[in-house]
Order: C-alpha cells, then sequence, then structure tokens
C-alpha cells in the first residue's frame, strides 16, 4: 500500500517513500507546527491480518518505550491506520548504517571499533536489564548518526526490535514466547543456540551477535563465510573462528581474547554480561558495571594501541602513520650515541699515545755539528704528520716526484727527516749550482741543505729503486 504525500499521522504528514521491503514501506513525515521530521513504518495491509506479524511488527514500538535509551531509536506514537494497516512513528535518523560504512571501508580502525562498542553495548546493556533479547543484531541494524558531543563524533543507534524476546507487560506476568522449533534472524550473526531454536535464547546470544559484529569491523569480514545460509548455520554449530592476525587485524591480545571468548560455541563459557564483555574489551580484571545513567566507561586506547589500529586503516594517514614511531627511534639514536663513546674515547687513547710515542722517540742519527740547524721535534712530527696526509692525498708519488738528476746521491736524507718512520721514505737530493732549487715555505732560497749519515736502514741501504722513493725538499 502506497500512501500519497499529505496523508496524515496525527499532527504529522506524510512528505516522500524514503524505501520499501517485503513487510512494508517507511516513510518520511513532518510535523508543519513545530517543523520536526520523523520516519513512518507502514506494515502491509495483506500481512495485517496475521496477528503474530502485527505483533512482532509492533514489538519494536513496545520495546523502544520499555528502554527509553539514547542509543536505541526513540518512538513517537504507534497505532492503526483507518486501512487498517499498523504503524510505527519513529525519529527520523540522518547517518549511514554500519553495514554501509563496512561496505565502503573495509574495516575501521581499533578507536572507532572500541566506541561503536561502547555506546551499542550501552544500549544493549540497558535493553537486557529490561528483560529484552533482541536476537537480530547485525551492522545493518546500528545505524551511525553524526553528533558532534560523541567521541568520535557520531552517535550509535540500535534499529528494528521486530524479532526480540522480550518479556510481557507488568500486569500479565510471563513472557513473549517464540514457537519452539522457529529458526528467525540473520544466518552470518546468530548464535549457535539460535541456529537450533530461536525461542532458546537469552542475552548470551546477544553476546555472541556482538562479538561477530566486533570481529567483521576489525577483520573487514565475518568470521564464518558460505555459499548457503543452512551452510552458515552450521558453521556456527560446528566450527570456531579463525584468529584475527590471519586477516591482518592487529589488536592488542586482550581485545582479541574477549572477542574469542564471546564467540564461544557453549553459551556457559561466554560472559554472563554486556558489561562484564566490555570490561575485558578494556583490558578490566573484574566485570565493569554500568554508571547510573547506564552508560559504559568510556575506551581509554593508548598510542600503543592506535598505532596498532592505523595498521587497520585501508588509507594511509600521516598522523596516524607517526603515532608510536617517535618513541622508538628516539631510544634507537640513544642507544646508538652510547655505542659510539667507547669507540671515540678508545680512539683518543690511541691517537695521544702515538703523539706522546713520536714525541719522546730518540733519533738514531743525529745531524753532523757542520749542517744546518736541526729543527726541533715539534718540526719532526709536523713533518711525519704532513709526509702522511701528502701520500694519502697524492696517490702514487712515483708518479709526481721529478726524477733525481745524474749524479746525485739518491741516499741522502735531510737531518730534518732522521728518524722518520720506514714508511715515508725522504730522500734528500742535492742540487747542482746551476739550478736554482723551487722556493719552500721557511727555508731560504739560497740555503743549500748539508748531506747527513746515511741511516741504517735508508731506502739505498735496501736497495730500492730511486723511483719507488719519495723526493722530499726543505
Amino acid at each position: 500500500m502506497a500512501l500519497q504525500a499529505g496523508h496524515l499521522f496525527g499532527n504529522y504528514r506524510i512528505v516522500r517513500l524514503l524505501g520499501e521491503g517485503g513487510f512494508g514501506e517507511v516513510y518520511l513525515a513532518e510535523n508543519p507546527l513545530i517543523e520536526r521530521r520523523a520516519a513512518v513504518k507502514v506494515l502491509h495491509t495483506a500481512l495485517a491480518q496475521d496477528a503474530e506479524l502485527v505483533r512482532r511488527f509492533l514489538n519494536e514500538a513496545r520495546a523502544a518505550s520499555a528502554i527509553r535509551h539514547r542509543n536505541i531509536i526513540e518512538v513517537f506514537d504507534a497505532g492503526v491506520t483507518p486501512e487498517g494497516a499498523p504503524y510505527i512513528l519513529m525519529e527520523f535518523l540522518e547517518g549511514v548504517s554500519l553495514q554501509k560504512r563496512l561496505a565502503d571501508r573495509g574495516r575501521l580502525a581499533l578507536p572507532q571499533v572500541l566506541e561503536i562498542t561502547r555506546q551499542a553495548g550501552s544500549a544493549l546493556a540497558a535493553a537486557h536489564a529490561a528483560g529484552i533479547v533482541h536476537r537480530d543484531l547485525k551492522p545493518e541494524n546500528l545505524f551511525l548518526v553524526p553528533d558532534a558531543g560523541s567521541p568520535q563524533g557520531e552517535r550509535v543507534k540500535i534499529l528494528d526490535f521486530g524479532i526480540a524476546k522480550m518479556k510481557r507487560s507488568a500486569g500479565t506476568g510471563g513472557t513473549m514466547r517464540t514457537q519452539a522449533g522457529l529458526i528467525m534472524g540473520s544466518p552470518a550473526y546468530m548464535s549457535p543456540e539460535q541456529c537450533k531454536d530461536s525461542a532458546d535464547v537469552d542475552l548470551r546470544s546477544d553476546i555472541y551477535s556482538f562479538g561477530i559484529i566486533m570481529y567483521e569491523m576489525l577483520a573487514g569480514r565475518t568470521p564464518y563465510v558460505a555459499a548457503s545460509g543452512t551452510e552458515m548455520l552450521i558453521m556456527h554449530l560446528t566450527a570456531t573462528p579463525g584468529p584475527l592476525s590471519e586477516l591482518g587485524a592487529d589488536v592488542p591480545a586482550h581485545v582479541e581474547a574477549a572477542i574469542k571468548r564471546a564467540l564461544s560455541r557453549a553459551r556457559e563459557a561466554r560472559f554472563e554480561s554486556i558489561a562484564e564483555f566490555m570490561g575485558a574489551l578494556r583490558g578490566d580484571v573484574g566485570a565493569s558495571l554500568p554508571s547510573p545513567s547506564g552508560e559504559l566507561p568510556a575506551f581509554r586506547v593508548s598510542g600503543s594501541e592506535r598505532a596498532v589500529a592505523a595498521k587497520s586503516i585501508t588509507t594511509f594517514s600521516r598522523a596516524t602513520g607517526e603515532i608510536g614511531t617517535a618513541a622508538v627511534e628516539e631510544a634507537r639514536l640513544q642507544a646508538t650515541r652510547h655505542r659510539r663513546w667507547p669507540v671515540i674515547a678508545l680512539g683518543a687513547v690511541a691517537v695521544t699515545g702515538l703523539a706522546l710515542f713520536l714525541l719522546v722517540k730518540p733519533s738514531h742519527n743525529p745531524a753532523p755539528a757542520a749542517t744546518i740547524d736541526t729543527p726541533s721535534v715539534a718540526t719532526k712530527a709536523s713533518a711525519i704528520a704532513g709526509a702522511s696526509l701528502r701520500q694519502e692525498s697524492m696517490g702514487n708519488p712515483a708518479q709526481i716526484a721529478p726524477a733525481p738528476p745524474s749524479g746525485v746521491d739518491a741516499g741522502a736524507v735531510p737531518p730534518a727527516l732522521a728518524g722518520a718512520s720506514a714508511t715515508a721514505k725522504p730522500t734528500q737530493v742535492a742540487m747542482p749550482p746551476a739550478v736554482a732549487p723551487p722556493a719552500v715555505a721557511g727555508v731560504p732560497r739560497h740555503a743549500k741543505p748539508a748531506r747527513a749519515a746515511e741511516p741504517r736502514h735508508s731506502p739505498a741501504s735496501r736497495g730500492e729503486k730511486p723511483e719507488n722513493q719519495w723526493l722530499f725538499l726543505h
């Protein structure tokens, strides 16, 4: 039955059709006096003759009115149209279902998962306290509404208590029981006991379904995937969910352990309440009770858990990518600095020892008195150091040093190099009077070096060729 625009439900007028399904339609309505919008769910007239269907249809209005929680959709009114079609007038929600969010993103970050779980868990705890078991928890029935006052900027709303198991009103006593052996629900999210008999369920069935929703938010899919509903029911009864880590969900150990316990096939092995489940997700040792307002305590996500949640985000985020890495990098740098100090100290001791050795080492070939002034010990050390530096920078000295003139004693060594190491191989060449040697810093052009006694280990004494020696002028 399609209602036309302008159709009245009390003070609310139909604006347009929002959607329709096998049981009825949903319309957008508005109260023009207070400019408030609402959603109207109308059951098909043909189904209104089935008293059981009408009862289940109106369950949502009864359950929401009995619970009255900010995370459960608010119901304004319920009744029957003049044409005989039952209807429910409820708040109009603008947002997106969790099912759509998961279809768009694949999986959610840990902080968002924990906040959705906290809000929905708070509503479920209130429902269970009122004697109501939802029996149809799934991402499609969790709606995310923008809310600037919520930690993640969204408020969770639980929808569709149509097949909820609930107690009768206070005056009648007993419970509104489902026919024994009847199976109702969504196969991917049903508890093992619900797969056998939907009447034989309690609040622990909701905990199982809630655990599957958490598993899907973190892993990107449900723990069981099957080609048919029947096969799915069998998997709930016989299979065991795989670890979240196998699906790329890197979560804290206590979170995975809590979800694993919630998904136990035996209901006795699960948590006794939603509050206990929420406490385990926080890592609390004991059960965590709701606050007087009915709200469960908020989750506090540490920096390391934010870093773990970042690995579950499909799109790279600079902000989350840097979380948790600064402390690790600083520790690594500190360790590197501590390892460098012993090496630097050892090198400094070695250099100091070498310098002292060169300063106190006696000369085995003192220069004759007739030669030029013998350089000081510091001058010797400077000459040796300069020779080593020039040797490293010049490469092969045989390609740079000019060949000595004929008749020159290649083994003559100036007094300034007496006692130098054998690796330097300095050689003094006496220049003929007709050739003026190039000027050397610190030595006058007219100064003529005198021949010194040949050291015991001079290159000439070892028979080395002049091209393998270093020509050194002073």
